[in-house]
């Protein structure tokens, strides 16, 4: 059963991959450090703020005769086959008296909505919820049989592992925490015991302590993570030095959103440089073009007086995201509130269905599981709103929270299949509408803006960038990128392009009308070409210049 389950998940992802049309906005990112490490410069890799591990795993793809692209899709998928094998066998040591129990978790996990999508992209989701599930299953493995030697350092080595791919990897340890915890407080629970718990702790170490020491070789601080936003958990102290100065799409200079009616807006940070052209592939590139060489935009005398380029979404300097929502979200109970809304997105209506008909049932037989399960439940809301404090929360940071649901899940699944055919009905109305949201296309809507971006990276000067919303756009038109927050000023945004060596703006035409419809009227820019149907699938895409 379970390889025809791997083969299931194998088919939806592959069926949603071949509809995507633009990766998601991070995927030049993963292979910017991918390119890295292909071009021997892993300190580099390292010094971006995302874990290496997906990049580094994608260069390894590559070397085999990938694209980087399909080689990103490849490290996701097989992360998602991981994510089912994971979930088979995590349901079956919290459910060992039921003979479908982990046919029925792996199923929920090869069609779920998110398990999906994160496998079938060029983003770090997929391989994470990967390594977290097969880190679970060893956890739970080491609790139902007890011999916690071999199976500690599994789980250590793979906590380890999923760390180096997300931050939220370390959660696993607060499973081990709170199993700890409940062997202490029951004598009839058998917890991982101090040499479990030491044996588990030093195989974390191992695996994290080469990317340790790579960030106290570049920062001279120690830490285990370079994403700011987890300076609010103690791992990272990178924030407190000046920025590392790279050329990745993370740092584009970017145009301040501003409220209408309001001009001007606070300096941008330094520019950016073009997307690695090896990254590219037949399908994106357009018919007969070369791909530019990677040249840099130029830097304006007054970038000289200032420190090197700031990842614009993630600089330390930025408050916190709530502030910009006024005094109301500055208070714990909102942080909260933020954490149980993404809760709730990443789980899904229906998961939510499914989880809640597995509980219900458990609680006879299997309440000892359900306690642990409603305290991890707590224990990561807790962190996610914490996190919610200095940063943004989204259903992605929510990953093992989904994994640890999947047992459940599936348990609500068998509850319905065995409650007679009005259940079984439901039960697969909710598995179809959860596998259906993950493979429907999310891009039919996007085609005419890859259009617009090729016509760009097939007409426009090498070492000249681009003006898009989505820093990824830069990706596909093979140029540098300037970020276009709107509504902007116009000074602003004229003043930026001409310093950042920017010809063209890229942008959706119902988004400019709405914004700034003074664009369109050849004054302060001229259209040079126009893309889609304004009554066809999808919006029409502009392509502006400066006269």
């Amino acid at each position: 059963m379970l390889p025809l389950l791997v083969l299931l998940a194998v088919a939806v992802r592959a069926l949603s991959w071949s509809r995507v049309v633009l990766v998601m906005n991070d995927g030049p990112d993963f292979l910017w450090q991918a390119q890295q490490f292909l071009d021997g410069q892993p300190l580099a890799a390292i010094g971006h703020p995302y874990h290496p591990l997906y990049g580094w795993l994608v260069a390894g793809a590559s070397r085999l005769g990938l694209n980087l692209l399909d080689a990103g899709f490849a490290v996701s998928l097989v992360g998602g086959v991981l994510t089912v094998i994971g979930a088979w066998h995590l349901t079956r040591h919290v459910f060992p008296d039921r003979a479908w129990a982990p046919a029925a978790g792996a199923l929920t996990a090869a069609l779920h909505t998110r398990a999906i999508r994160y496998a079938a992209d060029v983003q770090s989701d997929g391989l994470f919820m990967g390594l977290f599930a097969l880190g679970a299953w060893a956890l739970a493995a080491a609790h139902t049989r007890g011999g916690c030697g071999r199976r500690m350092v599994a789980a250590g080595l793979l906590t380890g592992a999923a760390f180096l791919t997300r931050p939220e990897g370390l959660f696993l340890g607060v499973v081990v925490l709170a199993w700890a915890v409940a062997g202490l407080l029951h004598a009839e629970t058998r917890g991982p015991g101090w040499r479990g718990l030491a044996l588990f702790g030093g195989a974390v170490t191992l695996a994290v302590l080469p990317y340790a020491l790579a960030i106290h070789e570049l920062t001279g601080h120690w830490g285990v993570s370079m994403k700011p936003s987890m300076r609010a958990f103690g791992l990272t102290d990178v924030g407190n030095q000046p920025p590392l100065d790279n050329d990745s799409p993370l740092n584009s200079p970017i145009v301040p959103r501003i409220k209408r009616g309001d001009v001007g807006g606070p300096p941008g940070p330094a520019p950016a440089h073009p997307p690695h052209p090896e990254a590219l592939d037949g399908r994106t590139s357009p018919a007969g073009a070369e791909p530019p060489a990677a040249t840099p935009a130029p830097r304006s005398p007054a970038d000289a007086e200032r420190p090197a380029a700031t990842p614009a979404p993630h600089s330390a300097a930025r408050p916190p995201r709530r502030a910009a929502f006024g005094p109301a979200l500055a208070t714990p109970a909102a942080d909260w509130w933020t954490a149980l809304s993404a809760a709730d997105n990443a789980l899904r209506r229906d998961g939510l269905v499914l989880l809640l008909c597995g509980l219900v049932p458990a609680l006879r037989r299997r309440r000892g599981m359900v306690a642990l399960w409603a305290v991890l439940l707590v224990a990561y809301l807790a962190i996610c709103a914490r996190h919610a404090a200095h940063a943004h929360v989204s259903n992605r940071h929510l990953v093992p929270l989904i994994v640890l649901s999947f047992p459940w899940m599936g348990a609500g699944t068998l509850w319905l299949v065995r409650s007679g055919w009005p259940g079984r009905l439901l039960a697969g109305a909710l598995l179809f509408t959860l596998a259906q949201a993950g493979a429907r296309d999310y891009d039919a809507d996007r085609g005419p803006r890859l259009q617009a971006l090729q016509w760009v990276a097939e007409h426009g000067a090498p070492d000249r960038g681009i003006a898009v919303r989505r820093r990824r756009d830069g990706f596909y038109a093979q140029r540098h990128v300037l970020v276009v927050n709107l509504p902007c000023d116009d000074d602003v945004l004229v003043g930026r392009m001409r310093r950042y060596a920017v010809d063209y703006l890229v942008l959706g035409v119902e988004r400019v009308q709405r914004d700034a419809p003074h664009w369109l009227d050849d004054t302060l820019f001229l259209e040079r070409a126009r893309f889609g149907d304004a009554d066809g699938p999808g919006d029409e895409v502009v392509v502006l210049a400066l006269p």
